[in-house]
């Protein structure tokens, strides 16, 4: 997306309409091919540096939409495997011209359209969701679920709601302004300025770039319209809003989404449980009970997990295991690799 994976033109309106035509068209005609749609940019929009594509993911990959669009295609961009996005240079008669597959997961189709519109808006309001404590992307609202003991550490990424009005409204924007600007009434990017600053839950030193990382801002300053959000920003001095606590988020959540609090819990215990096991099972109660030290000791650590004919034999194993049970696992253990291998 952006339109510099390929190195392509700048398309104006009309003829930008016209690649857009033919290539859906060209899409459509594959028979597997399930959601699919160009995205919506704000309407006023007079010029493209790429056409951005969302399709559901297929199980054969991008290859056969690839396939779809070789006649009028120069090449496609080695991408990795795994990149949901395949970016592609399309003939035009002023140019070569960056289309975007983007590929998304099964039932997110609807959602991640919404994302990918009208310009960087998604984006934005994904920066006041973290103000929530919530994460807004292209599957979904989620929540990082973190340790509370260890913040680097996420216990879970948990699902909350793949409706988009619904996570408009939690994260204090008005989902029916939101439609009405998809159908045309956001014309400019100063009408998706004011709509991602019209949260209860906006502030403007979230967006500043001295509160970011260094990935994020080397991001966020190749992105034209978050810069010109930035600029916007010290233009008008919209309203600053208070920051709510993360327990009020979640507790909202929770109220809103039964299913969520149900996930969140089920999270929470079997984090619980591997706790348990940490402190039954780890290096420093292995060594103990068994002596090792050094490669031995993984080796033997090693040796009693692969001992039980499943995981969660294990798991349930180390949930009680005192020092006694590790040490004859362990003699247990390396009888039985020795016996296969008498070298050792």
């Amino acid at each position: 997306m952006g339109g510099n994976a390929t190195g392509g033109i700048r398309l104006p309106a009309e003829a930008y309409r016209r690649v857009e035509a033919d290539v859906m068209a060209r899409l459509r005609a594959v028979p597997m091919l399930g959601k699919a749609a160009s995205t919506i940019p704000v309407a006023a929009k007079r010029d493209f540096g790429d056409l951005d594509i969302v399709y559901e993911a297929l199980p054969e990959g991008p290859s056969v939409l690839i396939e779809a669009l070789t006649p009028i295609s120069i090449a496609p961009k080695a991408h990795p495997e795994r990149d949901p996005t395949v970016s592609l240079a399309i003939a035009t008669p002023d140019g070569p011209f960056q289309v975007d597959l983007i590929s998304v997961p099964p039932g997110t189709f609807d959602f991640a359209h919404r994302y990918f519109s009208l310009n960087d808006l998604g984006n934005l309001i994904g920066r006041v969701a973290r103000r929530r404590g919530f994460k807004h992307g292209h599957v979904g609202l989620q929540y990082n679920f973190r340790d509370p003991n260890n913040e680097r550490r996420t216990i879970a990424l948990l699902d909350v709601t793949r409706d988009w009005g619904d996570a408009l409204e939690f994260l204090g924007y008005d989902p029916i302004v939101y439609e009405r600007g998809l159908a045309g009434g956001i014309r400019t990017l100063e009408d998706m300025y004011t709509y991602a600053a019209s949260s209860r839950f906006f502030a403007p030193e979230i967006f500043d770039l001295t509160n970011r990382n260094h990935t994020a801002r080397t991001r966020e300053r190749k992105r034209p319209s978050y810069m010109g959000f930035l600029a916007w920003i010290e233009r008008t001095k919209p309203v600053w809003r208070p920051i709510p606590s993360a327990e009020e988020g979640l507790t909202a959540a929770f109220e809103r989404w039964p299913d969520f609090a149900v996930a969140y819990a089920a999270a929470e215990a079997t984090d619980q449980l591997r706790q348990r096991r940490a402190v039954n099972f780890n290096g420093d109660t292995v060594a103990s009970a068994t002596g090792f030290a050094g490669s031995e000791l993984g080796a033997a650590m090693k040796r009693i997990r692969e001992s039980f004919e499943s995981v969660e034999a294990f798991e349930d194993w180390a949930l009680v295991a005192t020092a006694d049970d590790i040490r004859e696992r362990s003699a247990a253990a390396l009888e039985n690799a020795a016996a296969e291998s008498p070298s050792l």
